[in-house]
């Protein structure tokens, strides 16, 4: 073969290696092969005569990016076919069209861009059932109900989750690559349900099922939160560390591993660690959509320290981006701030976020409201919404849900207390004279006020408070004051 023919056959290569790329997620199709990745990743032409061949290249190339866990480069080059739609749309062969799509909105949904990604895989679903590429109808809809589930539209998710297993069911079609979007779907409806057996059993079956380093990592983020909503900390600590600290790690897309860090980061406040928390989180971003809003963890820690001027700074950039923030966190966010105004003694700032708060929570039994959040203290603001009287039942809803597993979660999650009598002492008086100064607690505890402040410090550090308020708060959590003094 001479230089020129040489030359010219490698462009050639890589634009069949792109097919092959594009069609290797659909169920029968053959995986991709270590050639072709490597004839995609050296293309340095493109072959003359075909129609859109920069297009399914570079589509290809997204594809194959994303199975070497490149998610950086494969979310830059989505975006970049994604800002050539129109001219793409004419140019691309209306058999591939539908799969160049679905690599676009991989590309996106792997850094957590779900609106765009929804987007994309919904056009490509629509073309796909248009000229009868049913694989390819599968694999879209798929992407599309993982971007209406990390964007909390649970309801619209379950559709599109339905009418795809339907798609699975008629053709006899086995587990395949396309099934990871799906699978993760399930996980993040099972989450907002509060579904922990659920989530284990995602859990398994993507380990069951692992094609690739992918669906492993995947499989320890939802086992993580699986034990997080079962307030096994210690297991959803070890289990997100396997997203995000591991030399596999690194092939984690950024939105999965900013799942299992935000599993993390729970963990650690349910256990009385929020200032790890806080270190933990330094230096990382949300997603661009917010579906994993480090903004609002960040806000739940500084809650539990008690310092609510940093719990609302850490939310400004969500009130900043509301309109596009991503609903399965924006919830969390906005029952946040009701939480600080009201301690703050904001009761109409209070009311209006846990109204905007409800007003996300369409559907409350798929309204996740973590374990961590005292929902109980904004009860009187809910009573206030008068003239929404959907409002309050909503409200109603949710809390009999968060109020039905937050108490065994912290309780799982929290060692027994190792308290002094003299701490007990303290704690109950704590609770009983709760509007009591400092002279007038040491004075009922019979000890002076500079003893007084040495047990208050002990037994906050104990407790993993700041504060009276945050103290009694945990101690409630955890079932101290089911037992009457005098039986200790």
């Amino acid at each position: 073969m001479t230089p020129d023919a040489a030359t010219r056959a490698q462009p050639v290569s890589a634009y069949e290696a792109a097919v092959r790329a594009l069609l290797s997620p659909l169920p029968g199709e053959p995986i991709l092969t270590a050639s072709d990745r490597e004839a995609l990743f050296a293309a340095s032409a493109l072959p003359p005569g075909i129609p859109g061949a920069r297009f399914v290249v570079s589509a290809g190339t997204v594809v194959a990016l994303l199975g070497s866990g490149r998610h950086g480069r494969a979310a830059e080059t989505a975006a970049k076919l994604a800002a050539e739609a129109d001219e793409l749309r004419v140019q691309t062969a209306p058999s591939l069209l539908p799969d160049v799509y679905s690599a676009i909105a991989d590309g996106l949904l792997a850094v957590g861009e779900t609106r765009r990604a929804h987007r994309f895989a919904d056009v490509a679903a629509r073309m796909a059932h248009e000229h009868g590429r049913v694989a390819s109808a599968y694999r879209a809809q798929g992407i599309a109900a993982l971007a209406l589930a990390m964007s909390g539209e649970h309801a619209a998710a379950a559709e599109v989750i339905v009418s795809t297993s339907a798609l699975a069911d008629r053709y006899g079609w086995p587990r395949s690559e396309t099934a990871y979007h799906l699978l993760l779907a399930h996980a993040l409806r099972a989450e907002a349900r509060g579904d922990a057996a659920e989530l284990q059993a995602v859990a398994e079956e993507m380990r069951n099922s692992a094609s690739d380093v992918r669906w492993l990592l995947s499989s320890w983020a939802v086992s993580a939160v699986a034990a997080l909503l079962d307030g096994d900390s210690a297991t959803a600590i070890a289990h997100s560390r396997q997203v995000t600290s591991t030399v596999a790690a690194g092939s984690a897309p950024p939105a999965l591993r900013g799942f299992a860090l935000g599993a993390h980061a729970d963990a650690l406040v349910l256990r009385g660690e929020p200032s790890r928390a806080l270190a933990m989180l330094d230096g990382e971003s949300s997603t661009m959509d917010h579906c994993v809003c480090l903004d609002g963890l960040r806000a739940g820690a500084y809650l539990h320290l008690g310092d609510l001027s940093a719990a609302l700074r850490a939310t400004a950039p969500c009130m900043r981006s509301a309109a596009h923030h991503s609903h399965r966190t924006l919830g969390r966010v906005l029952l946040t701030r009701a939480l600080v105004f009201e301690r703050l003694g904001r009761r109409d700032a209070a009311r209006a976020s846990l109204e905007d708060a409800l007003s996300v929570w369409t559907d409350p039994r798929e309204a996740f409201v973590s374990p961590l959040l005292p929902l109980r203290e904004v009860a009187p603001v809910a009573a206030a919404l008068v003239r929404r009287s959907a409002l309050q039942e909503r409200f109603a809803q949710i809390l009999v849900r968060a109020d039905a597993g937050a108490r065994a979660s912290v309780r799982a999650a929290t060692p027994p207390l190792l308290l002094t009598r003299r701490e007990r002492e303290v704690a109950y008086a704590l609770r009983t004279s709760s509007h009591a100064t400092n002279a007038e607690l040491a004075a009922s505890l019979h000890v002076s006020v500079n003893t007084l402040k040495t047990q208050l410090k002990t037994l906050y550090a104990k407790v993993g408070a700041h504060e009276r308020r945050g103290a009694v708060r945990m101690l409630e959590s955890v079932g101290f004051y089911d037992v009457p003094f005098d039986a200790r």
